[in-house]
């Protein structure tokens, strides 16, 4: 049985999400004047700073548009940690304080 992967969900921004797993992987949910926008950063970040961010923003970087969408919700926060973590089928969101990111080389 696979454990569960934890993640932390930033929603303190006004029609924006920012999702972290607890392996870096990085997700932001935004509002862009039309219609809601997902992408999904493949750059892992070791640490929120940031320093760090702009490292994942400005790697390759996908998106997926919600026209139909009025509000960040869990279908999105779903889709989002599905692309970041696609071999988990269990999560659990924790605080941002209790998320300790692991990448792959703090795993050895």
């Amino acid at each position: 049985m696979k454990t569960k992967f934890k993640y932390s969900v930033d929603r303190s921004v006004y029609k924006s999400a920012t999702i972290y797993t607890e392996d870096g992987g990085l997700s932001t949910i935004y509002h862009n004047g039309d219609r809601f926008i997902t992408e999904y950063y493949q750059t892992r970040i070791a640490n929120t700073s940031d320093e760090e961010i702009q490292k994942a923003y400005d790697g390759k970087v996908y998106s997926k548009e919600w026209p139909h969408k009025t509000f960040v919700d869990d279908e999105m926060i779903e889709d989002a940690l599905h692309w970041l973590a696609s071999s988990h089928i269990r999560f659990t969101e924790v605080k941002a304080d209790d998320l300790q990111i692991k990448l792959e080389k703090d795993y050895e």
